[in-house]
């Protein structure tokens, strides 16, 4: 199950590359990274409060960005 997991994952930051470069914003692969790494602290609880709280900002800067495709 962890290999389909991680192909998808490996999918989504393709999709995200190639959004990067259609819209000309690096930013999404840059939120993709970091939303990644929130889904995996909430397995491994590794992060310190604080910095999961700035993740969390950058991924709502990422949801307004998706929203302007609507």
């Amino acid at each position: 199950m962890f290999h389909g997991a991680q192909r998808c994952e490996e999918e989504f930051l393709v999709n995200m590359r190639m959004l990067a470069k259609e819209r000309g914003d690096n930013d999404f692969v840059g939120f993709f990274c970091e939303a990644n790494a929130l889904y995996r602290n909430f397995y491994e609880d590794e992060m310190e409060k604080e910095s999961v709280e700035i993740l969390a900002g950058r991924i709502e800067q990422l949801i307004t960005k998706l929203k302007e495709f609507e």
